[in-house]
Parts: C-alpha cells; sequence; structure tokens
C-alpha cells in the first residue's frame, strides 16, 4: 500500500487535503463580484484562482477513473467494455447524486427567493422546463437555459466525458494510457493555450463547449498522471531514494502554488504552471516520498464531504449576497457569504441524511430485488 494512504481505508488524505484548500480557492474566487476594498489581487492571482482549481479537481478525477479501473480488472480488459462503461458511469453518478440534487434544492430555494416579486403559476410553469437540463445533468453540453447551481457544471462535464474515455480505457487500456491520453493532454492543452488560456466555461463557440474542453484537458491529465505514477511504483526506492523523491514533491507543489495562485508571474506562467500538476500527483500517489506520512490520520476523510459541501453550496450564498447586501465591504460581504454558505452546508447533510434514511427504510426494497430474488 502506498505511504501516501491511510492503512485503514486506503484512502489518499494528503490529495482530499489539497482539494480542500482549492475548494476554499474556488469560494474565494466567487467572491470577486464584491467589488469593494477587495484586497485578493495582493495575495493572489485572481484570474485563475477558481479556474486552476477546477482544473486540478478534473485531474485528480481522470486519475482515480484509471485507478478504480485496474482494481477492478488489471490489465484486463472486460468482455462488455460499452457495458461496463455504462455501469462505470452509473455508479459514479449515484455516488454523486445524493449531494448533487441537495445542493440543487438549496439553489432552487435561493434563486426563488430572489426573484419572489416576479413568482406567479407561469413563471414556475415556464421555469420547470428550463430546470430540466441541469436535473439530466446535460447543462455544460450547451443545453443551458439557465443555471441554479453554477459550481455543478464541474460533474456534469466530467460524467459525459468520461464515457467514451472509460469505453476507450476499456477497450485498449494500453493504447488508451501511453498513446491517447498523453496525447490528447498536449492537444487539447495547447489549444485552450491559443485561445486566451483561461477560456469560460461557459463559452459555447467550439464544436464542444469550453467547458467540455476543459473537462477533457483535465481527465487526460489525470490518466497521463497515471500512467506515470505506475512507472514511479514499479521503480524501486531505497531510504536515499524516498528522501529525494520527499525533496522533489515538496519543491515541486511549492514551485506549482506559487505560479498558479500567487501575483508574481504574469498569465502565460500561470497557466504554464499547470503542467506541473500531473507529476506532483504522480508522485503523491506513487508513494515514492515521505510527505504523506503526515496526513495519513483518518481524521482528514471529513476533508472529502466538506469540500464537495462547501463547493455545492456557496453559489446560492452568494446569490443572496449580492441580491440583498450588494454595497458593503469585500470582507462583510465575504463573511456574510461564508456563514450563509455554513448554514446551507448544514441543510444539505440533513437533507442527503433524510434522503437517505427514506431510501433504506422505504424505497430500496422497491427498486432493488432481494439476493434470493435475483437468484430465481
Amino acid at each position: 500500500m502506498s505511504r501516501t494512504q491511510s492503512p485503514q481505508t486506503g484512502r489518499n488524505y494528503q490529495i482530499d487535503l489539497i482539494k480542500f484548500i482549492l475548494t476554499i480557492f474556488v469560494f474565494l474566487n466567487h467572491t470577486l463580484d464584491f467589488k469593494q476594498d477587495m484586497p485578493l489581487g495582493k495575495i493572489f492571482f485572481t484570474g485563475s484562482l477558481g479556474w486552476i482549481s477546477v482544473h486540478y479537481f478534473f485531474i485528480i478525477s481522470g486519475f482515480l477513473m484509471c485507478l478504480s479501473f485496474d482494481r477492478k480488472y488489471g490489465s484486463a480488459a472486460p468482455e462488455h467494455p460499452g457495458a461496463d462503461t455504462s455501469r462505470f458511469i452509473f455508479r459514479k453518478f449515484g455516488s454523486i447524486a445524493p449531494q448533487y440534487y441537495a445542493a440543487f434544492v438549496i439553489a432552487l430555494g435561493s434563486y426563488l427567493v430572489t426573484v419572489h416579486e416576479r413568482i406567479s403559476a407561469g413563471y414556475l410553469c415556464d421555469l420547470s422546463y428550463k430546470l430540466i437540463p441541469e436535473l439530466l445533468l446535460i447543462n455544460r453540453t450547451g443545453v443551458d437555459p439557465i443555471y441554479m447551481n453554477l459550481p455543478t457544471w464541474y460533474i456534469q462535464s466530467m460524467l459525459i466525458c468520461m464515457i467514451p474515455m472509460y469505453y476507450l480505457l476499456s477497450r485498449k487500456r494500453d493504447m488508451f494510457l501511453n498513446v491517447i491520453a498523453p496525447l490528447g493532454a498536449i492537444i487539447s492543452y495547447s489549444y485552450i493555450y491559443r485561445n486566451g488560456m483561461f477560456i469560460d466555461a461557459k463559452a459555447a463557440d467550439h464544436i464542444i463547449t469550453s467547458g467540455m474542453l476543459r473537462a477533457f484537458c483535465g481527465l487526460f491529465c489525470g490518466c497521463a498522471a497515471y500512467k506515470l505514477c505506475e512507472v514511479m511504483k514499479k521503480t524501486g526506492t531505497d531510504s536515499r531514494q524516498r528522501r529525494l523523491m520527499t525533496a522533489a514533491e515538496v519543491l515541486i507543489y511549492l514551485w506549482m502554488f506559487i505560479g498558479c495562485f500567487t501575483p508574481h508571474c504574469d498569465k502565460k506562467s500561470h497557466f504554464l504552471a499547470m503542467l506541473l500538476i500531473p507529476p506532483a500527483t504522480a508522485v503523491t500517489f506513487s508513494g515514492a516520498s515521505n510527505v504523506g506520512r503526515l496526513f495519513s490520520s483518518p481524521k482528514l476523510r471529513v476533508l472529502n464531504s466538506l469540500s464537495l459541501a462547501i463547493y455545492f453550496n456557496n453559489w446560492p450564498a452568494r446569490r443572496l449576497v449580492l441580491k440583498y447586501l450588494p454595497d458593503m465591504s469585500w470582507g462583510r460581504s465575504t463573511a456574510y457569504m461564508a456563514a450563509l454558505t455554513v448554514l446551507f452546508c448544514a441543510v444539505y447533510f440533513i437533507i442527503i441524511r433524510v434522503c437517505r434514511m427514506i431510501w433504506e427504510k422505504q424505497l430500496k426494497n422497491l427498486f432493488v430485488p432481494a439476493a434470493g430474488d435475483r437468484e430465481e
């Protein structure tokens, strides 16, 4: 087992900590519309704060997609790759659906509060149809009449782009990891670079939307990082090599965070600093360094669910602050947004818990046949 993983669960809590930090960066990015006395520009390069954070999330998702496949099949190919792809996507969706829809309910509630003076039977009827793409997770394909919870575009794009990628991984694992993934990462990254770098996820002036393009780029980078990690794991490490890899991991992450997020570089340098994320991820997951020992406590497992809760619930909080507290300083607006986010996170966890209780006690038997029934 990798030294960066907890012996009890095998989970990489170092990655969870980084995701939590970057989730806070996404939160801060969503405060940029609070214009009064905003100090973030003195600390961060605000043009990439949320963009690079979400790019990292895509990279981790691509890495974990490959890891999930290898844990199930190893180097073998599934007998029915199309059906296996469907099962993988539905399992992935099932693991995130309670959180997605709980946050959707909260976002819808906050939206209705901000437009309460316009609410009528006709308005609600019209709104119900405009919500269908978001309910079906296809907003980011370009069918986007309205967004209740804008940050969820990451989930939508990830699931859609994983469909062809997982199928290719199932059909030709060796070709996908050694040829298609690195080539896809290079082509998509260079295309984004030549078209303005930090492109808006909502832009739709390509065959696919910019959000989908960003998803493919990040997922391909994650798959390339997985292949690099495989190579590192096959190379034995003694204590001297481990110390060297520890120093390398610390330096790569330091170089990456400075380049990506501080205001000391120009726009191109910030974008180019993202090239350090795949090798940093590969080193972390390989267990070749000692850094992971600092993050082996199972207590850190709470960061994963907490990160997702903050990511999903800060947008409706932002909406309310912009609507009802528009003229306050950046600090006070951000404090109110943080307080509302905490409140919405609490409601979010309650909704998830209640829905799971209803599922286990009332609905599961209706939709999932018992083991004896399946055998018959």
